[in-house]
């Protein structure tokens, strides 16, 4: 199984790449043949890059979500799509917004047009229960990408 992992340096990402890689090779009964680690970083992405130096699944790929066309080539040959990266932080999206809906609503948009122009089989988009019933500008993006998914799967 060939995956990429978008928001890598991020909570989460740096979770599973753990699990994925250090703990168990092997998800849903398929081995890890490739982990690519997406992520805008370069710095984090430089430490994970160290971390995981000894392991021939990983490859560290350094970009944006903002960027389609970036994202078609890190989405080429993969199987599965793990979209993590958003910005998160609750005062940050109160005072940026276009920033987050860029990232969150945009970006997420972006990842799901290049997995399906690259053949992806399987797009994962990590949300929030802040998106149930927001209130606030991230749980609003976060409903917005949920619903910008939804209606692009249907067209899969």
């Amino acid at each position: 199984m060939k995956i990429l992992l978008t928001g890598a340096t991020g909570t989460f990402g740096q979770a599973f790449l753990r699990y994925a890689l250090r703990d168990n090779l092997n998800i849903l009964n398929r081995s890890v043949s490739k982990l690519a680690a997406f992520a805008r970083s370069e710095s984090r992405l430089a430490l994970l890059t160290s971390q995981y130096k000894d392991c021939d699944a990983f490859r560290p790929f350094l970009g944006d979500v903002r960027d389609e066309a970036r994202l078609r080539d890190a989405c080429r040959g993969m199987d599965v799509v793990i979209h993590a990266a958003a910005l998160k932080r609750v005062d940050g999206g109160a005072y940026n917004p276009t920033e987050m809906h860029k990232t969150n609503v945009q970006g997420s948009i972006n990842v799901a047009e290049a997995s399906r122009s690259m053949g992806v089989k399987k797009v994962l988009l990590l949300s929030s229960d802040k998106a149930v019933a927001s209130i606030n500008t991230y749980g609003g993006s976060k409903y917005q990408a949920e619903n910008c998914l939804r209606e692009l799967n249907t067209y899969s």
